[in-house]
């Protein structure tokens, strides 16, 4: 069952996730290839992954940070930093996903909240020295916990986006956002935990994202100003402030459907045990005993009492049809809880 502990796994082991310290277990995640990590708001978002390719440079100080020539990611590890492990089941198939929220109090998450183009200077703490006299534009996207900025040092990519300094970005009139695969400035996502930097082309509106760093701005969903998917658990006192797509067992990097890897399977399990929340923790061993005992789903039907708890029971679900879809009576709890 789900509970049985890898024989052999080259990752990270329950042991090490339970006993590493917090700067050390981000360290690992950070110089795995297999596992990327995000920055930005709902519908404005910036990611950065690596392969072995890229040679990434690593620095594990009190800013943990990591760069290649695509892009660049440096976090702080402040004292309110949150983790938060989750899952979440995705459409009426057998897919979930799943992550760690890097989280701070709301108050204190607050970023600028522009609601127009600003140029805001040069960029004097840009990852590489040689951007460091680059100028800043905010993108004016009014996210509550990150800023949406670019930056150029190219004259004409420079003046056409001061000529839209002041305006919002989707105003109706405004064809900045049409552009931006033209100009293709660096992007650079900033939170209360650091920054995150793009430095790859924007693609056309045919094209699809390059692999590696890359940014999405979503308009529709931007404009709601949320920090997260609802469906991710946090508690509203909380934001999200930065994400780590873990390495999940049956899809890779692009999303596309791979052979279920056990060890990435575990080793998300342990991270979970540490960082998920105890109750809904609890939630999914029950499921799982349940099961194992051929009990019937309608025993559990009273505790199975909001979004998340459901979300928990599905995702559960779908996880013992990869490893046990034999089990006596998974039908029945599909059918009961996760009807396709």
């Amino acid at each position: 069952m789900l509970s049985q502990p890898p024989v052999e796994s080259d990752y990270l082991s329950q042991r090490e996730v339970r006993n590493l310290p917090i700067k050390s277990l981000l360290g690992r995640l950070m110089a795995d290839c297999n596992n990327g990590w995000s920055m930005g708001s709902f519908g404005a978002l910036a990611e950065f992954t690596h392969t072995e390719a890229d040679s990434a440079e690593i620095q594990l100080g009190k800013t943990l940070r990591i760069a290649t020539d695509k892009g660049a990611l440096a976090l702080e590890l402040v004292p309110a930093l949150k983790l938060i492990a989750y899952e979440v089941p995705i459409g009426r198939n057998d897919a979930w996903n799943h992550g760690i929220a890097l989280c701070l109090p709301v108050e204190e998450a607050k970023m600028h909240q522009r609601s127009v183009l600003c140029e805001l200077g040069s960029d004097d703490k840009s990852i590489f020295l040689e951007n460091r006299a680059d100028v800043l534009i905010d993108m004016g996207l009014s996210s509550p916990q990150t800023d949406f900025c670019v930056r150029t040092a190219n004259t004409d990519v420079l003046a056409a986006l001061r000529s839209h300094l002041g305006r919002g970005l989707f105003d109706h009139d405004n064809p900045l956002l049409h552009d931006m695969p033209r100009l293709s400035p660096h992007r650079v996502i900033f939170s209360a935990l650091g920054r995150l930097e793009v430095y790859q082309n924007i693609p056309g509106p045919d094209e699809h994202s390059p692999l590696g760093p890359h940014t999405h701005v979503l308009p529709d969903l931007a404009k709601l100003r949320r920090a997260h998917n609802a469906n991710i658990p946090i508690p509203s006192d909380w934001t999200l402030c930065a994400s780590i797509h873990i390495a999940h067992p049956a899809k890779d990097m692009e999303g596309e459907d791979k052979a279920f890897q056990i060890s990435q399977h575990h080793q998300f399990q342990a991270l979970l045990s540490r960082f998920g929340f105890p109750e809904l923790i609890d939630l999914k061993n029950r499921v799982i005993g349940a099961i194992k005992n051929n009990q019937a789903p309608e025993k559990l039907e009273a505790m199975v009492d909001t979004r998340y708890k459901r979300a928990v029971v599905k995702v559960t679900l779908r996880q013992l049809s990869c490893l046990e879809a034999t089990a006596p009576g998974l039908d029945r709890w599909r059918a009961c809880y996760d009807a396709q």
